[in-house]
């Protein structure tokens, strides 16, 4: 009996995480997480939960002290993204989709171009590996990239750094170029956002990580956050569930979610970080030009606001983006299916083109 349950212990262990042992770290990590994912919400920062978590465990990890987040905690946080995502996919973001069928393909151009020449940038001027490159100028999908990365398939200290860099510096800058060169939009603010019960939010967080559990097993990429959004996007677009996580719920998923991300910074140094600004201002300023370029072309050929087009195509967040488009009188059924247009596509495409690109590398 003592073998049967000294096995379960270690089977246990390896699926919670061994870090279970390090409470004190674990407490830490939390205590901190939350008082920066907090902070960032009072301030305003875009992505408040996953960034101010981020940044605030990161740095004291980078400080020295013992940061540590068991696999139970990470799992349960991708599981809550992955369910968010999910809820974008509705019966009226398809019918929109098929509205704009042109426009949806110039954007997944777009995204392509931005990933091949600003991971070409990272790779040949930044020294970065090409997993880690893609992922780091990957337009969006924050939350799934430093997923990706966590899994091994780029560093996750510059993934980390960059993609937060990349955001933080659209959110910025996008509202000022736009109320300089932007055309006004002619919509008002639509009524606000459903939220799912918490008990239908628990039921549906079980079950994805259930089968993210199951997907794990067979070596599914992300598998909490990609099957979550399977899931939960079929029974959103089939109309079965209406409405967005409850926003509790999510500060908690994507606050854990920051803390697994912050807590593998210890071993960054001041020149490093130092390097990857420069990266993230280079990868912004080359990504803005295509994105505005091809904006402008396109405003010219749907008759739309060259703003409104831009707000669209652009790198940030969802949901900055949607407040950004409504706060400038955008068309936000627009801007919102062609964000979480891009959203599905760089969920399924980046796994394919990483693997692809390491399979090459082998094969040189």
């Amino acid at each position: 009996m003592y073998n049967s349950a000294h096995k379960l212990g270690q089977n246990l262990s390896r699926h919670f995480g061994q870090d279970f042992g390090s409470i004190k770290s674990i407490t830490l990590s939390l205590l901190i997480g939350f008082i920066g994912a907090g902070l960032a919400s009072l301030l305003g920062v875009p992505a408040p939960a996953l960034l101010g978590s981020t940044f605030a465990v990161s740095a004291t990890s980078f400080f020295g002290l013992p940061m540590k987040m068991p696999l139970l905690l990470r799992n349960i946080g991708f599981t809550t993204i992955g369910c968010s995502l999910g809820t974008g996919i509705t019966p009226e973001i398809l019918d929109n989709a098929a509205r704009w069928p042109l426009s949806l393909i110039v954007l997944t151009l777009l995204l392509l171009l931005i990933m091949f020449a600003t991971s070409l940038i990272l790779v040949r001027f930044f020294g970065l590996s090409k997993g880690t490159a893609v992922l780091s100028t990957s337009p969006g999908a924050l939350s799934y990239t430093l997923a990706l990365a966590e899994a091994g398939m780029g560093d996750i200290k510059s993934v980390s750094i960059l993609q937060s860099l990349r955001l933080l510096i659209i959110t910025i800058c996008l509202p000022i170029i736009l109320s300089t060169v932007g055309e006004e939009g002619q919509f008002s603010l639509h009524s606000p956002p459903v939220w799912l019960p918490i008990g239908h939010s628990l039921i549906l967080m079980t079950v994805v990580y259930a089968a993210g559990f199951l997907g794990s097993k067979l070596r599914i990429p992300a598998a909490y956050i990609l099957i979550g959004m399977i899931i939960s996007g079929a029974l959103h677009a089939s109309g079965l569930l209406v409405g967005n996580i409850p926003k509790e719920i999510l500060f908690i998923g994507f606050t854990l979610t920051g803390a697994v991300v912050g807590a593998r910074f210890s071993s960054i140094t001041r020149k490093d970080l130092k390097g990857l600004v420069v990266a993230a201002v280079t990868i912004f300023l080359v990504s803005s030009a295509f994105t505005a370029t091809v904006a402008y072309f396109m405003s010219s050929f749907l008759a739309v606001p060259f703003g409104q087009i831009w707000v669209a195509y652009a790198s940030g967040g969802v949901e900055a983006m949607a407040a950004m488009a409504l706060s400038l009188d955008y068309d936000p059924a627009f801007v919102a299916t062609h964000h979480i247009f891009r959203i599905v596509f760089l969920i399924l495409m980046l796994p394919l083109l990483i693997r692809f690109l390491t399979r090459n590398k082998r094969e040189a």
